[in-house]
């Protein structure tokens, strides 16, 4: 056994005894851990408000190979997400990010790209106003996540996409599930057709230009989900046992 400090995302927390939680964390260095705070729901503990999911917590904890759940042993924030995480529409969307990302690690692996596009995430939510949807973000990190897992969406060639928009999007655009090409052919069944805002999206994302591609955020919600879905579609091909999100029913969009 080692005292091990290390940098946590929690995904989840279920309660445990009188007062004690036991989350499941993103750790940098184990991947996806389960660690026990004793005392956690007592008002005057010191890990209190520190495991939800979402939060991002500096920890210390014994960490054990053979013991299924660690015990904490001290707990600082990291980076402050509670403002994030204080309404309905912010803490909605951090935990459809937990929900997927809990899906896509295992435990005692070790992910350092995607434990850093996940923190980076976070981070960039957490100081965005909540006064706009932020939903369509979840879009381009859907497509980062696919970048560093090693099967992300391959632009289509400038020339050619410069000449697909300027002739009015006359031809349909596919993405190509088996590998992540855009293109204006199909190929097979797998392929899904997208709308010209879709390719638009996954084009400026693919090219490495999502600050453009999140400027338009005035889209009808249901053109967003759409999206979102054709991404779950692609990340599913990719990613064995990844199942619909029961977090995005929180989802709430102003009418």
């Amino acid at each position: 056994m080692s005292l091990e400090k290390d940098h946590w995302i929690v995904l989840r927390k279920v309660d445990y005894g009188e007062s004690g939680v036991i989350a499941t964390v993103f750790s940098r260095s184990y991947g996806r851990l389960a660690v026990m705070a004793n005392g956690a729901r007592k008002p005057k503990s010191p890990f209190k408000g520190l495991f939800d999911p979402g939060c991002m917590v500096e920890g210390v904890a014994y960490v054990k190979s053979s013991r299924g759940v660690q015990t904490v042993k001290e707990s600082s924030i990291w980076v402050d997400t509670y403002a994030l995480r204080s309404k309905m529409e912010g803490l909605a969307l951090v935990s459809s990010v937990m929900e997927l990302v809990g899906q896509l690690i295992h435990d005692g692996e070790k992910n350092e790209a995607l434990f850093q596009t996940t923190a980076n995430y976070l981070s960039w939510l957490s100081t965005q106003s909540l006064d706009r949807p932020l939903f369509h973000s979840f879009a381009a990190f859907q497509c980062r996540i696919g970048d560093v897992l090693g099967f992300g969406i391959q632009p289509m060639d400038s020339e050619e996409w410069d000449s697909l928009r300027s002739g009015g999007f006359s031809k349909t655009t596919y993405l190509t599930i088996e590998d992540g090409a855009l293109t204006t052919q199909q190929v097979g069944v797998s392929s899904i057709a997208l709308t010209p805002f879709e390719g638009s999206f996954i084009q400026s994302i693919a090219q490495g230009k999502g600050a453009l591609a999140l400027q338009d955020d005035s889209r009808n919600p249901s053109e967003w989900m759409q999206l979102i879905q054709h991404l779950d579609r692609y990340l599913g091909y990719h990613v064995d046992g990844l199942s619909p999100r029961k977090s995005d029913s929180m989802w709430f969009f102003p009418s």
